[in-house]
């Protein structure tokens, strides 16, 4: 009993102290310190603490995230992958998080949903006003975020990390474009609550966005006695109508989103889960405004039957379908680029964008053309024949690649911030395959564009008999791996390695499909001039000499008949033939060129008269002003001359 009465005496004596040195102060002086304590203890009190408590959960949310981005990196490759991280620069790669099917695309932004686009030709685009997209939060709490750009699986996920109760908190999204059933936007919303508190789920739908004229209503489906509400909304826009201003055009557009509760409580220690479908179909572009209703009509109906028919089945089925389609049909060949140190050195000095082609670049390049493309011979829809007409181009391309070699088009490959130079960066490709004889490829959706990539890429092109690859070696800037190459039925890897120590083209056999007649089918390949006996291709890499020749000849030579090579030896007419390190000057980059050297007796001799003329012109100052006879004594003045002259 005596230390709790020992407290109380302490502290009433501070009080009685503190009361008593107040009182003895002036008026003024001791409501100034008054204030002063009360701001000190609220703040000491309670904005201080908090302060704490914030800086500390946003650390530990950090530290959490940071937990999650090394389990993410573990669990992807990384040529298949890229992580994002929205806000911070410095630390983003210039990729953006995008999805597309060749009926619709869309960059995957939550603070800015308005990004969806209407493909209405090959190469033409047009925004949308409507956003598809879910915006979702924890109650009460605030996050770290990142997106997932996931190559060979089609889609983007967006994972947002809180920090409860001493425990990570993750909300995951994940969205797609469905690739065999071109109208679906899928999402996929998943908590995992590993706190002991139950927390407060808000699901935001958005919806139409500035779509002048267009109607939205909620109706409801009723699928084995259960009912699920849906948000329907339809209507027409207009689009630019370039060759006839005076007319103009417009699509009609039909949207039904499966409908979401706002708030959700998820208890502790749980994971919950929602699925979320939007069906969206529109319209070739038309003129007449009358023909809209009728349109509109028929567009409803098909809407609201496909998602009856997706309401009845097992989601899951659909997902993995998606996945499946991408990961083992059109993400199958790729390419990766291993940049000169030296090079890579000089370009990251350089405060301009940088120029040289990196494996991130070309894999994300490569991503934005597949999802901006149709697949045609994966749907369903499309008849036999005219697969068949699609294998054979596949397999036999009639003139493709007969331009410039890709790799050395910057602007082909480039480091990308905003949608639209996404949508400029597309077109640009498609315009340059199509102009370079690859119309027959790109008819066949995400393989022909595929392949017409990886043929350009070293400016393969196919003849009757060959495949060959008609880039300047003493162009290479780094080692180049163009991986799954179709010819005819059988897919190879192309290896190139231009440094001083190798200096070689790897070529191999990945798979080959039998003829039903002949057999195994055999390649064999040649270097440039096919100078020496034709190899066999084999699942080994066959390892080639890399030479630059001139006249400018393939460097790399790839055929069903050994024969067919055999006999290039006596066509192909070359004066020369070099290694990359006996290449002459002149044909190196004129950027690399070593500055002129001026001989040094030049330099001497600048030196020599310099110093001469400034001893001369001290001479002269000297004589003029620090001599014993002064200038006034030895200049005679123009008129003392003139006198002198008349006398």
């Amino acid at each position: 009993m005596c230390k709790p009465l020992i407290r109380e005496d302490y502290m009433m004596w501070v009080y009685n102290k503190a009361r008593a040195s107040i009182a003895s102060m002036p008026a003024g002086k001791s409501r100034r310190v008054c204030v002063t304590l009360i701001a000190v203890f609220i703040f000491f009190g309670y904005i201080a603490p908090w302060v704490i408590r914030q800086t500390k959960t946003s650390k530990m949310t950090a530290d959490c995230m940071t937990l999650k981005v090394e389990e993410i990196r573990k669990s992807i490759d990384p040529l298949e992958a890229a992580i994002l991280y929205p806000g911070n620069e410095d630390q983003n790669p210039k990729i953006l998080p995008f999805l597309g099917n060749g009926n619709m695309v869309f960059v995957v932004n939550h603070q800015s949903p308005h990004n969806l686009r209407l493909k209405y030709e090959i190469s033409k685009t047009v925004m949308a006003p409507y956003r598809p997209m879910v915006k979702v939060l924890l109650q009460g709490y605030n996050d770290k975020t990142i997106y997932v750009v996931n190559y060979r699986q089609g889609k983007v996920e967006r994972i947002q990390c809180y920090f409860v109760m001493d425990q990570c908190v993750w909300l995951n999204v994940t969205t797609f474009i469905h690739r065999t059933v071109p109208t679906l936007f899928y999402e996929i919303i998943t908590l995992e609550n590993q706190s002991p508190l139950p927390l407060m789920l808000e699901i935001n739908r958005n919806g139409p966005f500035f779509w002048k004229g267009s109607g939205t209503s909620t109706e409801s489906l009723k699928i084995n006695n259960l009912a699920h509400q849906y948000i329907l909304t339809s209507g027409r826009f207009p689009i630019p109508n370039p060759s006839d201003k005076g007319h103009q055009l417009n699509i009609a557009m039909v949207v039904a989103a499966t409908s979401v509760s706002k708030l959700t409580e998820v208890p502790p220690l749980s994971i919950h889960q929602i699925k979320t479908q939007t069906i969206l179909r529109y319209s070739e572009p038309f003129l007449d405004a009358n023909l809209e209703d009728k349109i509109l009509s028929d567009m409803v109906d098909k809407v609201e039957e496909e998602l009856f028919k997706f309401l009845g089945m097992e989601m899951t089925s659909i997902e993995q379908e998606h996945l499946t389609v991408w990961s083992d049909n059109i993400w199958n060949s790729y390419l990766t680029v291993e940049p000169d140190k030296a090079l890579l050195a000089e370009d990251e000095e350089e405060e301009e964008e940088t120029k040289l082609l990196t494996t991130e670049l070309g894999m994300a390049t490569i991503y934005y053309l597949l999802s901006s493309v149709p697949a045609h011979f994966l749907l369903p829809s499309t008849s036999k024949n005219k697969k068949k007409e699609m294998l054979h181009e596949l397999q036999r391309p009639t003139s493709c690649f007969n331009g410039l070699p890709t790799f050395q088009d910057v602007n082909l490959w480039k480091g990308l911030n905003k949608e639209a130079d996404l949508n400029d960066l597309v077109s640009h490709w498609v315009h340059v395959l199509y102009k370079h004889g690859c119309a027959g490829l790109l008819s066949a959706g995400t393989q022909g564009v595929n392949q017409a990539v990886m043929l350009s890429f070293l400016g393969g092109q196919f003849a009757d008999k060959e495949l060959s690859f008609h880039a300047d070696p003493s162009f290479f800037q780094g080692r180049y791996n163009v991986h799954n190459l179709l010819i005819n039925t059988t897919f190879v890897d192309v290896r190139v390695d231009p440094r001083l120590n190798k200096q070689t083209v790897q070529v191999r056999m990945v798979s080959a499909h039998a003829q039903k007649e002949s057999g195994p089918v055999k390649l064999y390949v040649c270097e440039a001039g096919c100078t020496s006996e034709p190899k066999e291709l084999n699942l080994d890499f066959v390892t080639l000499e890399l030479r630059w020749t001139e006249p400018p000849t393939p460097f790399l030579y790839i055929s069903h008949s050994k024969e067919h090579l055999v006999s290039l030896r006596k066509i192909i007419h070359i004066s020369k033939s070099k290694r990359l390190d006996e290449l002459s000057q002149a044909k190196v980059d004129p950027k690399k060129r070593e500055p002129l050297h001026i001989p040094a007796f030049f330099w001497v001799g600048i030196i020599s008269m310099i110093i001469l003329f400034h001893m001369f012109l001290i001479k002269l100052i000297y004589n003029e002003y620090c001599s014993e006879n002064p200038a006034t004594n030895r200049i005679i003045s123009w008129k003392g001359s003139k006198d002198a002259n008349q006398a």
